[in-house]
């Protein structure tokens, strides 16, 4: 057991160097978004297409994009350099102008202008931040938080952050171009036993013939298309359904390369809308090189990658053509799956999936919208051709002007809407299942909740209303990379995952182009070798085929390219992805694959052979879950793992086939499910629950709180750090951000209030500060968005300040709120004013303010809230232009919220209850000591929850606090053999204390000893943001709804409760039935009907 040195009396100062750990969790956010500035835009504006105009006379104007560049925000009032403080406090976007060139072509003469298309959002603390390399103090000086790591976009001042004959087999493969844009594709298998090809353009849903996409890749004879799939004619299974394939091009006339790409062309050529100067051809080769394995970008390794799809895949077992050495992936693996030669692959293991970051669906919208500002300029191009063709003249710098200007499609709003709303408009779709929900709000409850926004996963929308389970569940591949414990427990669950503390993403994609050349120097075959044996297996790097090895000395291959990536040697990616699959009868299809994409999930572990840290991949690993087995039963799973790693999740779990070891048993867990003391001695459901609450927590979620501007902050007035903590609160620096409070927990049965679900706060506890806090709410006054304000100022005359419905206790001198000012309930007013029109044609100054004043009309506008509040801030907000009049105003309201009786707090274990009663100090029971508890809870919270770590916790807690120190509460700490109550005891005996932690204690009320021994120590303990200030509801009358007569609901709308079943039955039981008929029938439901 670790004691961590801290001086719990001293408080931390002020960090004066970046926590690397901490910002290393955000980073695949902003190094998506780099990669977006860097090189994704220069290689999505080189792949879009260029736009052809076409005027009367048949000149054509071909339209294309070039050298992008994306500057520093800055001010569009100001014209300085703009930060996000700033726009937090005024409610506007964080972004950066977006340069580019529009180069025209007309007659061979290129004509080409630069101009900023638009301000795009920028991502904070990413390369185009103005704060990205500043300093702890220069951040706190610009009102920043020290530990700003950034990875989110500022958006309005708000932080935000996919038939007939079928059957179900399919090979799916999602191919990915170097902007991070994607396409997929899918090889259907059909009862006729033939196959299409099946792929999305523009949200349309095509089938071709998968025979007439080989004719098209390469002008081969269908005798080479027969013999490569099936190799002198040995399978009559394959055989008969190739041949029917290749009838069927016959009959539609196809026999070479150019009658296929001139058939998909002129079936496609509305679909594409390219020019009519296109040939059916070009057409054709159009759709090949947007749709067919865009992550390959000559047509024979397209044919090649497709082509070797047809290998031979028998029950008896794989052979290969001899004549045709590449040996993988669709074709062959369908009809081997349609055999039964192969087993189908799960869709919902993690090895399947790949994460979707920000940076990359950036950029395919910025790059869809960049192509459709385009065709808006082309359409403005053929509108001034219809009216007279001689107004278009691209050498004069007038008309580009005239271009940009009126062109329909505006990046910028395009860009402002999808981060606003997180909805996508899309013409093609981008490869995505939804169009929705891609975006979202990055609030402060708490510091957990913001940082676990950037950790978070979600399967997508898509899958929400499916009504089957298995996209939900937990597979053992997920091990180490998705957290088994931070779920949310409702409809979300099992959709909405956290990465583990250790998982990392692939950002950006590595160097491979050594790795052949590497890989033939180990004994593989090259790609264009004439001759491949039948025992060879395929080499596939990143969805392409490189080469070729014998299965005998497939795993040595391995061994020898994970040797060298572990060493850091050779040019080898340090997160390169190696997996040997051996073959086997239905099992997983076999080969050598390599992957360095990006998008992956990699997690750190231990190669034993060196000793040294190797980052794996989720399809290189096994279940770690399978070598828990006991030494007997192993040898039954050797022979199922032994072509993936076998790894150990600790030292005493090793055996001679183990070839990597866990850096530590709580690396599967995520930062905030790790940050739960002594998890692993509690009920799995208890845990689930702590990671929920610890979001829901009041506590300090930032510190810059005067430059803030969020709708809603839950503040602590008195925080304090845990004296008992696990070492990733250290590691992480969370001490700035504490979330609850130490306190003095008995666990005992002591009056009618402390029942199962419920607890009792010590008054005096609660009078010194106890959980007491604070909800900042934010008010915006925008005269210019309510049509009944449009033509009104903000302040009042001169002659105003002592009249005017308006007095000091109210209002400034300017008729502002005043500061540190409470109001009540819809108390609040702020004057404006507005001009007649005979005035308006005279300045408002402060020299002619008298002569103006009987022109001008008085009004006050009423600011209502729901509760009592302090006016914290008044800030007015500058309008564009500057020299305007300001329009808005923001308020900043505090609103104290002491504890009161209904308020929800939970320990950090999921143990939830209400405060039912402040009990006074002089009743509580006290120790021989003198202490009194400042919290009671019922022991019958224990037994069905099951949760020992809150037991262990509260011993922890209690020695800390004797002998001042903070102590370790890791998971997987402890053992059967090396017991925490038994650590814990031994320091409580140390300190004069009972070994269980159990006290004598005192009744308050009479005196007299009680006669058992009371477990009480010290638990950290948190105030949830659930409230009965936000959440009662009284009413006498009030609005009824016109059509039935009975109350409206809904506490905003001053609606009634709804009485249910269960507390009619109370009624009844209690003798009230009359309440009943008194209370919903006249006095609520009761309506009077006229007739006639």
């Amino acid at each position: 057991m670790t004691v961590l040195s801290f001086n719990t009396l001293t408080r931390s100062d002020i960090p004066t160097e970046v926590n690397v750990p901490l910002h290393d969790l955000i980073k695949p956010h902003i190094d998506s978004f780099n990669f977006m500035i860097n090189s994704g835009l220069p290689s999505a504006v080189n792949n879009l297409h260029s736009v052809e105009a076409v005027d009367g006379s048949g000149k054509i104007y071909t339209l294309k994009f070039s050298d992008p560049k994306l500057g520093f925000p800055v001010s569009t009032l100001t014209h300085q350099q703009l930060l996000p403080t700033h726009c937090r406090e005024q409610l506007i976007s964080y972004k950066a102008p977006l340069q580019i060139k529009l180069d025209c072509t007309v007659d061979d003469n290129t004509y080409s202008k630069t101009f900023t298309i638009g301000n795009i959002p920028v991502m904070v603390k990413s390369d185009r931040c103005n704060i990205r390399d500043k300093s702890i103090p220069a951040l706190i000086k610009v009102g920043e938080e020290p530990t700003e790591f950034g990875g989110y976009f500022i958006i309005n001042g708000i932080e935000k952050k996919k038939g007939t004959f079928f059957t179900k087999l399919a090979v799916q493969i999602r191919c990915v171009r170097s902007d991070a844009s994607a396409v997929t594709v899918t090889l259907h298998y059909l009862l006729d036993g033939t196959c299409v090809f099946r792929f999305h353009y523009m949200k349309g849903e095509y089938l071709v013939p998968c025979v007439l996409i080989l004719k098209a890749l390469k002008n081969a004879t269908d005798k080479e298309i027969y013999y490569r799939a099936n190799p002198e004619n040995a399978d009559s299974f394959i055989g008969d359904r190739l041949e029917g394939m290749l009838r069927d091009c016959l009959n539609k006339g196809i026999y070479t390369q150019e009658h296929a790409l001139t058939y998909l062309g002129k079936k496609f050529r509305v679909v594409t809308n390219l020019s009519t100067r296109y040939s059916d051809l070009d057409v054709g080769r159009f759709l090949i090189d947007e749709v067919v394995f865009v992550h390959l970008s000559k047509p024979s390794q397209k044919f090649d990658l497709l082509m070797s799809l047809f290998g031979y895949c028998s029950l008896s077992g794989i052979k290969i053509n001899p004549l045709f050495p590449l040996y993988s992936n669709m074709i062959q693996k369908l009809y081997g799956t349609a055999q039964g030669g192969c087993s189908l692959d799960n869709l919902d293991q993690p090895m399947m999936q790949e994460v979707l970051l920000p940076g990359h669906l950036y950029l395919a919208v910025l790059k869809e919208k960049l192509q459709d500002w385009l065709h808006g300029v082309k359409q403005v191009i053929e509108a001034d051709a219809r009216r007279d063709a001689l107004l278009i003249d691209f050498s004069r710098d007038s008309y580009f002007t005239r271009c940009i200007k009126l062109c329909p499609v505006s990046v910028e709003g395009r860009l402002d809407n999808f981060l606003a709303t997180g909805n996508i408009k899309s013409r093609s779709g981008l490869d995505l299942q939804q169009t929705s929900g891609f975006v979202l709000k990055a609030d402060k409850l708490n510091f957990y909740r913001y940082l676990s926004h950037f950790r978070s996963v979600h399967r997508g929308s898509f899958f929400s209303d499916m009504r089957t389970t298995s996209v939900r569940k937990l597979l053992p591949e997920a091990w180490g990379f998705l957290c088994p414990v931070h779920t949310p427990d409702g409809a979300p669950c099992g959709l909405l995952n956290h990465l583990s503390h250790t998982c990392q993403i692939v950002v950006y994609a590595e160097d491979t182009a050594s790795i052949p050349a590497l890989a033939v120097s180990f004994g593989m075959l090259s790609s264009s070798s004439t001759f491949c044996p039948a025992s060879y297996l395929s080499v596939n790097l990143d969805g392409c085929i490189i080469g070729y090895i014998d299965s005998s000395r497939a795993a040595e291959f391995c061994r020898s390219l994970r040797y060298l990536k572990v060493a850091r040697a050779g040019n080898v990616p340090a997160s390169l992805e190696i997996t040997h699959i051996e073959k086997t009868l239905g099992g997983l299809f076999p080969g050598v694959y390599l992957f360095a994409s990006p998008s992956r999930m990699v997690r750190p572990v231990i190669h034993l052979e060196s000793s040294a840290v190797e980052l794996i991949g989720t399809f290189e690993q096994v279940s770690p879950a399978l070598l828990f087995h006991r030494r007997q039963f192993i040898a039954t799973f050797v022979l199922l793992t032994k072509v993936f790693l076998n790894i150990a999740v600790c030292a005493e779990e090793r055996y001679e086939a183990t070839t990597h070891m866990e850096q530590s048993p709580g690396n599967i867990l995520s930062v905030v499910a790790h940050l739960t003391p002594f998890s692993d001695l509690n009920q799995s459901p208890r845990n689930m629950y702590q990671c929920q609450m610890a979001k829901q927590t009041m506590g300090t979620p930032l510190t810059a709180y005067p430059h803030r501007t969020d709708n809603s902050i839950y503040r602590l007035y008195t925080p304090q750090v845990p004296l008992v903590r696990s070492v990733l609160y250290d590691y992480y620096g969370l001490d700035s951000y504490p979330l609850g409070t130490n306190a003095i927990v008995a666990v005992i049965s002591y009056t009618g209030y402390d029942m199962e679900d419920a607890m009792i706060l010590n008054k005096a506890s609660v009078e010194r500060g106890l959980a007491h806090g604070a909800v900042y709410k934010s008010k915006l006054v925008d005269l210019a968005s309510r049509q009944h304000l449009q033509s009104k100022h903000f302040g009042t005359l001169p002659s105003d300040l002592h009249g005017f419905r308006l007095s000091a206790e109210k209002s400034m001198p300017m008729g502002f709120p005043s500061l540190a000012r409470g109001f009540l309930m819809g108390t609040l007013y702020i004057a404006l004013w507005t001009q007649t029109p005979t005035s308006r044609g005279l300045s408002v100054t402060k020299v002619n303010w008298c002569r103006l004043a009987p022109l001008i009309k008085r009004f006050t506008h009423r600011v209502q809230d729901s509760e009592p509040a302090v006016i914290d801030q008044v800030r007015l907000l500058l309008n564009h232009p500057s020299n305007l009049p300001c329009r808005r105003l923001h308020l900043k309201l505090r609103i104290n919220r002491k504890p009161v009786v209904g308020d929800k707090f939970s320990s950090r274990h999921g143990q939830k209850g209400v405060c039912s009663k402040l009990w006074s100090e002089e009743d509580m029971p006290f120790s021989e000591s003198g202490f009194s508890p400042d919290l009671i809870i019922n022991p019958h919270a224990f037994p069905s929850r099951m949760t020992i770590g809150m037991l262990i916790e509260s011993m922890a807690g209690k020695s800390g606090a004797l002998h001042g120190l903070c102590l370790d509460s890791t998971p997987f700490t402890f053992s059967e053999k090396e017991t925490a109550y038994d650590y814990f005891g031994q320091q409580l005996v140390q300190a004069g204390y009972n070994y269980y932690g159990s006290e004598r204690l005192y009744s308050g009320i009479n005196g007299t000893e009680l006669e058992v021994d009371i477990f009480m120590g010290v638990v950290y303990y948190q105030r949830l943001r659930h409230m009965v200030s936000d959440k009662f509801q009284v009413r006498t009358t009030g609005p009824i709804d016109p059509t039935t007569h009975q109350p409206v609901k809904g506490r905003r709308r001053k609606g009634g409760i709804r009485l249910g079943e269960m507390e009619r039955d109370s009624l009844l039981a209690h003798g009230v039935s009359f309440l009943l008929q008194d209370r919903l029938f006249n006095c609520s439901d009761a309506s009077t009907v006229c007739t006639f």
